[in-house]
């Protein structure tokens, strides 16, 4: 008699310690349920950038074949007023 008790006693502390397992397993899933909804709605939202500046860049490049001739008159005023601005001697202090 003493050993039915002792294994009704092992067998409720069994089901204790599966149903507790089991609750925070279901715990568990049920947040990274959430993270991987939430990772797929950021590459969704990644994706749609990255086709935004595909775009883009495909624009700038119709733009700078269109106005090239401009963009590089454009270049060569900064270059040449750099240039001036570093030509120039210092001017020293007498004392």
């Amino acid at each position: 008699m003493n050993e039915l008790v002792q294994a009704d006693i092992f067998f409720f502390i069994t089901s204790i310690a599966v149903i507790l397992v089991a609750g925070l397993f279901a715990t568990l899933l049920v947040y990274l349920i959430k993270v991987l909804r939430d990772a797929k709605d950021i590459s969704h939202r990644i994706k749609q950038e990255m086709v935004a500046i595909a775009d883009d860049l495909t624009d700038l490049r119709a733009n700078l074949r269109e106005h090239g001739t401009k963009l590089s008159s454009l270049a060569d005023i900064i270059k040449d007023l750099s240039a001036k601005k570093t030509s120039r001697p210092r001017n020293k202090k007498i004392k």
